[in-house]
């Protein structure tokens, strides 16, 4: 069997549509190279033929790169997507296979999707980060005897969501720095959010562009005002002493224990005066490797 012919014609569909999403005009969206195949035997089978001219007759193989001498691709190097094999009616011995090319997009280089929106949550409130519209002052949640309130204070906040979707390499070193970096804080300003006030949620999957395996990775980035470090209002039922000795506190002729519970200073003595003890449930980690501040 021997190819005796390769004609090539360009069956470039040119279109307006969307190209991964992205609208675009007069888009070129396949190559064709059509090869005539002979062979010595009528009934030799589709299997056969296709084998044999695959590895024998340079009809190229699935996924096999190509550059059109015509300059008619959209992108000069293409990847072969599909194949068919079809007997010619007159001449048995006869086979047309035609390859279909698409453009090799490499999505590393599409820019990345980015939008805004806004979550909505109930929170309990100990404490009024803009006391009277002066952002740079804030109180304790506490009535006019320094008590907090009973039932606890709540209120309706709203904060930023941003979300970057953009394409990475499909590999172990993607995967590891989504584990690494999912569920952390921002170690420096990130935009015009200072550190630590936004928390980052990163998710990712398999997308499969012209025969190469890609991630599309989004980075869900929440903002929260005051901050993902967690402030609670110190106060308790016991109080600690100077010696150590951890104590009851009593009040009232009868020295009774309190029913409520008491304001607590940083070294675990009663006062009137509130104070808040800061903890954090997640990591802080520098979000600059992430090379997320280049796709604006």
């Amino acid at each position: 069997m021997e190819v005796v012919k390769v004609e090539e014609q360009h069956y470039d569909r040119e279109h307006d549509g969307e190209i991964f999403g992205k609208l675009a005009t007069h888009v070129k969206d396949s190559y064709v190279r059509r090869f005539l195949v002979l062979t010595d035997d009528p009934l030799m089978d589709q299997y056969r033929v296709q084998t044999h001219a695959t590895f024998t007759a340079n009809i190229p193989a699935y996924l096999a790169s190509y550059q059109s001498p015509d300059g008619l691709l959209t992108i000069s190097h293409s990847k072969l997507m599909r194949r068919t094999l079809k007997q010619d009616e007159a001449v048995q011995e006869l086979w047309w296979v035609h390859c279909y090319y698409q453009p090799a997009y490499d999505m590393l280089q599409e820019p990345a999707d980015i939008s805004i929106g806004f979550r909505q949550y109930t929170k309990a409130v100990d404490k009024f980060i803009n006391y009277l519209g002066d952002q740079s002052r804030s109180i304790a949640a506490v009535n006019s005897a320094g008590d907090p309130y009973d039932p606890v204070l709540e209120d309706e906040f709203s904060d930023a969501v941003m979300r970057i979707v953009k394409y990475e390499t499909y590999n172990i070193a993607t995967e590891h720095r989504i584990a690494t970096y999912n569920d952390s804080l921002n170690q420096a300003t990130f935009r015009a959010w200072p550190a630590r006030t936004c928390r980052m949620a990163i998710g990712a999957e398999r997308v499969l562009v012209c025969g190469t395996y890609y991630y599309r990775v989004s980075y869900e980035i929440n903002y929260k005002r005051d901050g993902w470090l967690r402030e609670v209002m110190n106060r308790g039922y016991r109080e600690k002493l100077a010696d150590g000795t951890i104590k009851n506190i009593f009040v009232g002729p009868s020295m009774s224990n309190t029913a409520q519970p008491a304001l607590l200073d940083a070294t675990g003595k009663r006062t009137t005066t509130p104070t808040y003890k800061t903890y954090s449930n997640f990591v802080v980690r520098d979000w600059s490797v992430l090379g997320l501040e280049s796709v604006f």
